[in-house]
């Protein structure tokens, strides 16, 4: 018996893991429920186009779900709990003039329960994209495109959408070119509070790097952790808020992902590679990507133990939320 839902799941998956059993079930109240481990969905190539996969992570093996001519995917965007997912697709994506060009741009929307991705809506073409989860409970899209006759206006165009992939709200702004410059949008990733609220990032910028320190509410301290090579793009905290999980750039195209152990207040491990780095935390697995292009893949690491448990590859690439700097995506 176990406290919680999550506690049982972490404890199945370490004793598959190292191999004292074949498979597990979580059961609540008589049913078999699935577990944190039961999947991951990934962006991989298909037929030279962006693709929606999935695999299960106990014995990794992916699996094509939704590819289709014209519809390259751009980004998924997956919610907290892994329930509700959007992605956007195009057919091309390139320069045209001076400005940025995304053609045919869609915006699409599944759950974990009927994987059957919908259309919900229809941008065309638009200068730049993004997206991000408000909450559990809303996705908000922004894109920004030129005015058809007057191209020094740019509208910046905004939808709120519900889990169901149902429109709540819209909203525009209008900038002007020459004084305003292309508006880019951009969601903050930094979260700077655990999910128990006793520790808190506080970095401090240097001439020659970010110095990373880290406060405990709870026992009234400041301690340094490491210093970065470049700026803070995201950060996690586990469940269990004792480890904190951080990427930085220190390149135009390299990432550095660093693991700290906070209750030990220690670096447990430092990744650094070309590509984004972009990660995902389930359970014990921090789950990330590394590469570039046709060289990309995600890699499932069990950082309570500082051990590599598998790595997903297809041919083509992959990655957590996209194919990191991909060539094609059509």
């Amino acid at each position: 018996m176990f406290g919680n839902f999550r506690a049982a799941c972490d404890r199945g998956f370490e004793l598959f893991a190292d191999a004292i059993i074949d498979n597990f079930d979580v059961i609540y109240e008589d049913s078999v429920i699935a577990n944190d481990y039961y999947d991951l969905y990934f962006i991989g190539e298909d037929l030279e186009r962006a693709a929606l996969y999935k695999t299960e992570l106990l014995l990794p093996q992916p699996n094509l779900i939704w590819s289709k001519w014209g519809h390259g995917i751009l980004e998924l965007y997956r919610s907290e709990n892994r329930q509700e997912f959007f992605f956007t697709t195009a057919l091309h994506k390139g320069i045209r003039g001076s400005f940025p060009l995304i053609m045919n741009t869609k915006l699409f929307h599944f759950n974990r329960d009927a994987e059957h991705p919908k259309i919900i809506n229809t941008f065309g073409n638009v200068m730049h994209v993004d997206g991000n989860w408000d909450d559990d409970s809303t996705f908000i899209m922004l894109y920004s495109t030129l005015d058809s006759m007057l191209t020094s206006t740019i509208y910046q165009r905004q939808f709120d959408y519900n889990i169901d992939g149902e429109l709540i709200n819209s909203s525009e702004r209008i900038f002007e070119l020459v004084k305003d410059g292309i508006p880019v949008p951009k969601f903050s990733n930094i979260n700077p509070v655990s999910n128990d609220l006793r520790y808190k990032l506080f970095p401090v910028k240097t001439d020659t790097s970010i110095v990373l320190n880290l406060i405990d509410e709870l026992n009234g301290t400041k301690n340094f952790i490491t210093e970065l090579k470049g700026e803070i793009k995201t950060n996690g905290w586990n469940t269990t808020s004792d480890y904190l999980f951080l990427t930085s750039q220190f390149q135009k195209d390299s990432t550095e992902l660093i693991i700290v152990n906070l209750r030990e207040m220690n670096l447990t491990r430092r990744f650094s590679d070309l590509g984004e780095m972009n990660f995902i935390i389930i359970g014990n697995l921090l789950i990330f990507d590394t590469g570039v292009k046709e060289n990309s893949y995600i890699t499932l690491y069990r950082y309570r133990r500082d051990k590599i448990y598998s790595t997903i590859r297809i041919t083509g690439g992959c990655g957590i939320n996209s194919i990191p700097k991909a060539n094609r995506i059509f």
